[in-house]
């Protein structure tokens, strides 16, 4: 190839960058908010779990003051139960995991590593994107757009790195495009799931369990010497059950209205890197999606220190 020759094909492929590829800020804020994306999805599932375990522990309440035959009834009951909210949260799961999914190949489409095994890892992802999609479309009459996974996997080349920004810019726009579709359906699906289950559904008759079971004892205690004692030593285990309760109602309660922040945040961050352009400041939505993270975080080291 002659000089000249040379030199128009790097003019080409320079222009090709300038025009196409993002700034450093776009991308950084493609990557923040994956990382937000992240840390949120650990905590629908960390509601359900601690709900499991609060369920059985107010369950276990009382079974000191039964005979062994009821007991070992009572725990048989519990344990369905917690294999029935289980089954009940499958559903939300699935989002939860996708959700998951998703954030990990933004960060990785959007990371400063191009590396081999930063390829590598995307494309099994775009893979286990496809097959989550396909178990939620055929577990419900939620119809996800599928084809996402196959972006991911055929994200990067290993063509020379001026190239490269310029096809990270164009696979991120492309990739951020089928998640503008598929993540309002999800994070809805998830939202109202939430809210049906463990705001209307889960909370209250655990609440109304756990008062007529602390009634029901402080009723029948035997009178004796031993009665005070007895009275005030369970009383402090159900105020610590009722702190437990409130905790994760507030942290189910925040988890909830932060599912409206990714969606915002999500149209923002598809609309931003439509084209090339300065980001002067951090994007709104992400940073309102930032402030509702860390109060959900803060929500969840208190129900932890419970």
């Amino acid at each position: 190839m002659t000089t000249l020759k040379k030199a128009l094909v790097l003019c080409s492929l320079a222009c090709m960058a300038g025009c196409a590829s993002l700034t450093k800020t776009q991308v950084e804020s493609v990557n923040t908010y994956s990382t937000l994306l992240e840390k949120y999805a650990d905590y629908p599932g960390s509601i359900i779990k601690e709900f499991i375990q609060l369920k059985y522990d107010v369950e276990l309440l009382n079974t000191g003051t039964f005979s062994d035959t009821v007991v070992n009834t009572r725990l048989w009951t519990s344990y369905n139960g917690k294999k029935k909210a289980l089954e009940e949260a499958a559903k939300i799961d699935l989002g939860i995991q996708l959700i998951a999914e998703y954030a990990s190949a933004l960060a990785k489409l959007s990371s400063k590593d191009l590396s081999d095994k930063v390829v590598s890892s995307t494309k099994k992802m775009g893979t286990d994107m496809d097959s989550l999609i396909s178990v939620i479309n055929s577990k419900s009459d939620l119809k996800i757009p599928s084809g996402i996974g196959e972006l991911v996997k055929s994200s990067y080349s290993s063509i020379g790195s001026i190239y490269v920004k310029h096809r990270q810019a164009k696979d991120l726009k492309r990739f951020v495009g089928e998640g503008e579709k598929i993540i309002p359906l999800i994070t809805e699906v998830i939202k109202t799931d939430l809210i049906k289950m463990v705001i209307n559904n889960w909370l209250p008759p655990l609440k109304n369990d756990l008062k007529n079971r602390q009634e029901n004892f402080l009723r029948n205690i035997p009178v004796s010497e031993y009665k005070v004692f007895l009275a005030n030593y369970y009383n402090r285990d159900v105020a610590v059950l009722i702190a437990r309760i409130d905790n994760l109602e507030q942290l189910a309660t925040k988890t909830i209205k932060s599912v409206d922040n990714i969606t915002k945040a999500h149209k923002q961050l598809y609309e931003n890197i439509q084209e090339r352009k300065k980001i002067v400041e951090f994007l709104s939505e992400t940073h309102n999606l930032y402030l509702s993270v860390k109060d959900i975080y803060t929500n969840y080291q208190n129900l932890m220190r419970n």
